[in-house]
């Protein structure tokens, strides 16, 4: 007879099988294995063995139970296991082994050219040294960055990289407690290491251009400031270049990254403005303005000129293509990993990394006349 077969025929014999069910049978495992857990409770694996009779029972009621409910499933142990075929992956391997191969990536939103281009260094150097990512989205939610730090940190990644949209005293303070290398991207935070573009440079080398191209009207169409890199930095390169060039006037506006509501107040702050260059902290911010002023009969840069930062790929797919800051974002990626590496491993890295970026001129900037300054 088999091990199903015994089992059924003791229930039988006293009738029951009217008592069985897959939730009560799936609650009595919980309990049998709870059972044979208190047995090893505060003591060490050979004091658990010690009553290796007790150990046996309770294991033996665990088993059963599984049995009784594969059988009240209508399921064959052996079927299954062959199935679903019995292979070690590599959460059970990892846990074993202390060192998971895991990284844990948090990304702010799905829809960002950049993001989804440092995701590609990420994803080809993290396979090319042994490592597999978890991803998890904020969707721009402060308490689900949170969340996901959590719930990274309960998988037992290997390291947590985590594009920062802003650091907040709840996220500091979260950081702080994680046990594993965390590395920051896109933004800095004392004490925590991070890899960041020059922003500060990017937003100075654009305004040199733009002066040096004779404006000296200018319209800054920027983010709010919790964002320091693209808030703060990005805007400060660009105004303290401005602060030092004169006869020059320059009004700022507020978006967001939403190139739908950037659009829509476009279409009401180009009506009145009067610069000759407007410049907008990411290229999504530019392309819609570009759409706002097409709709309302400007032409760029014959009326204006328009510039971005980002070197997103969208730039180049509209008329006319927008001057932007390129970044090395699938670098980003890759360092990214070697960095988090690095650090998993305790080797020294140092806590900021800064990359370079490049100004590229296109076809939505020119020089303006010295009598329509």
């Amino acid at each position: 007879m088999t091990s199903m077969e015994i089992i059924n025929q003791f229930i039988n014999d006293r009738d029951w099988h009217q008592f069985h069910n897959a939730k009560d049978l799936a609650i009595s495992v919980s309990l049998e294995a709870s059972e044979l857990l208190e047995l090893f409770q505060w003591r060490t694996p050979e004091e658990g063995t010690e009553n290796i009779e007790r150990v046996k029972e309770e294991l033996a009621d665990v088993l059963i139970y599984s049995y009784m409910m594969a059988d009240n499933l209508g399921l064959d142990i052996d079927q299954i296991i062959a199935e679903t075929g019995y292979r070690p992956n590599t959460f059970a391997r990892s846990l074993k082994a202390q060192d998971t191969k895991l990284l844990g990536v948090i990304i702010p939103r799905l829809n960002s050219p950049s993001t989804n281009d440092v995701l590609k260094g990420i994803d080809t150097t993290a396979r090319e040294n042994g490592y597999q990512m978890l991803i998890t989205n904020s969707d721009q939610s402060d308490e689900r960055e949170l969340e996901n730090i959590e719930m990274l940190v309960k998988q037992k990644v290997a390291g947590m990289i985590l594009f920062a949209r802003k650091i907040t005293p709840q996220l500091q303070a979260v950081l702080a407690e994680v046990p594993m290398p965390v590395l920051l991207l896109g933004q800095q935070l004392a004490g925590i290491h991070s890899i960041v573009h020059e922003d500060y440079q990017a937003g100075k080398t654009m305004a040199e251009y733009a002066v040096s191209a004779g404006h000296r009207r200018y319209l800054f169409v920027g983010v709010s400031e919790n964002d320091y890199a693209v808030g703060v930095l990005r805007k400060k390169g660009f105004l303290d270049v401005l602060a030092q060039t004169p006869n020059v006037k320059v009004d700022f506006i507020e978006t967001s990254f939403s190139r739908r509501e950037t659009y829509q107040k476009a279409l009401v702050f180009l009506k009145d403005q009067s610069a000759t260059y407007i410049a907008c902290a990411t290229d999504n911010i530019a392309v819609a303005v570009l759409k706002a002023a097409h709709e309302l009969g400007y032409q760029v840069p014959q009326d204006f000129s328009l510039n971005g930062f980002g070197g997103y790929d969208s730039t180049d797919y509209v008329y006319p293509t927008i001057t932007t800051t390129q970044y090395p974002y699938v670098q980003l990626g890759i360092d990214a990993v070697l960095t988090i590496q690095k650090l998993t491993q305790g080797e020294e890295v140092p806590e900021v990394i800064e990359l370079p970026n490049q100004l590229v001129v296109k076809q939505s900037t020119t020089k303006r006349d010295k009598q329509e300054q």
